[in-house]
């Protein structure tokens, strides 16, 4: 996963830098690399049929604010 996510930035780093083919090369390669990744994940579920769906559950109200602001500082991350 982390080279997928190294050559997606590449990709776009070569766009910008007036590169289309490069930066066409590196995204192709990094959605390989992604593709990769989700067979994985696929397989993995496929193999667990008795995971937990988690989705709906809530989280302790004493920890919101911390949540809150954790999230919060993580969507401003690059």
């Amino acid at each position: 996963m982390n080279q997928a996510a190294k050559q997606l930035k590449q990709a776009a780093q070569s766009l910008k830098g007036g590169q289309p083919g490069r930066g066409f090369t590196q995204a192709r390669e990094g959605g390989y690399g992604l593709n990769t990744v989700a067979s994985k994940l696929e397989k993995l579920v496929e193999g667990n049929q008795n995971l937990t769906d988690t989705s709906a559950e809530d989280y302790p109200k004493d920890y919101e604010s911390v949540i809150k602001d954790y999230l919060k500082r993580l969507s401003h991350q690059e």
